[in-house]
């Protein structure tokens, strides 16, 4: 299941669209992302196969139990490429998948040790956790503070 924490974020800050087309034809707005629930693990990886076909679309997750749909382009790392900062000069943590482009991207990609396997073989460096404080250990480990 999801932390209670992280339930009641999402419950209080998304809307819930039970029928994404009528609500689009309805409002005419611009869809930013689509956030995915699933209770099942195997539905979520059969919607993860098949979304992951369509090449305009960027699939990742960021939770145990989601997915979260982009367009192709909309990820952390090219949101990196709009900062005033040289790549090269970034440091990107991460723990998600959601996380990989960031990550893979940045002067130094740093994962979470309780991060996914996957962003951990493109990082420079692995960390210690969340819950031990992996990102100042990160900044203590690179940026000699």
């Amino acid at each position: 299941g999801i932390e209670k924490h992280i339930e009641k974020l999402v419950r209080t800050s998304r809307n819930r669209i039970d029928d994404l087309r009528e609500w689009m034809k309805e409002n005419k707005a611009p869809v930013e992302k689509i956030n995915m629930f699933f209770a099942k693990e195997e539905d979520r990886q059969r919607a993860f196969r098949e979304l992951g076909k369509i090449e305009d679309l960027a699939v990742t997750c960021s939770l145990g139990n989601n997915l979260e749909i982009n367009g192709a382009t909309c990820n952390k790392g090219d949101a990196m490429l709009n900062l005033d900062i040289p790549i090269e000069s970034i440091m990107a943590c991460g723990d998600g998948n959601n996380d990989f482009e960031m990550v893979k991207m940045a002067g130094v990609g740093v994962a979470m040790k309780n991060g996914e396997e996957s962003l951990k073989e493109v990082a420079d460096f692995v960390t210690k956790t969340n819950d031990e404080e992996g990102v100042a250990y990160a900044i203590e480990h690179f940026c000699n503070v």
